[in-house]
């Protein structure tokens, strides 16, 4: 399934520096592979929203422009936000809390 790495993500692949490189190579076609799915996956998603919406191939790249330059640079990264503001008490808080430290307040995640 796309997305569900649960505890075994990619970060796994650089924790253990004794690990053997059999072991880093299935990794990394894991990855590889669960990437070639996620880009078909992606790219049948477009398509149906321009068969059902009537977009263009324009619409997309100007989108994609857009999103990638909220943080002030295009180069195909978006810099994640150091902290989530409260919506309840307007205060800002690390990404990683999933409560207010001031109000207890559940945070919000943006879905991506």
């Amino acid at each position: 399934m796309i997305g569900n790495s649960g505890s075994s993500g990619y970060q796994d692949l650089f924790s253990g520096a004794g690990r053997g490189s059999t072991a880093i190579k299935s990794d990394i076609r894991d990855l590889q592979q669960r990437l070639d799915k996620l880009e078909i996956v992606s790219e049948a998603m477009w398509l149906l929203l321009k068969e059902k919406t009537g977009l263009s191939d324009e619409d997309l790249i100007y989108k994609v422009s857009e999103v990638d330059l909220e943080d002030g640079k295009l180069d195909g990264k978006k810099k994640k936000p150091s902290a989530r503001e409260c919506h309840k008490c307007g205060r800002k808080n690390h990404r990683n809390h999933t409560r207010c430290l001031y109000c207890g307040e559940l945070l919000l995640s943006h879905p991506f």
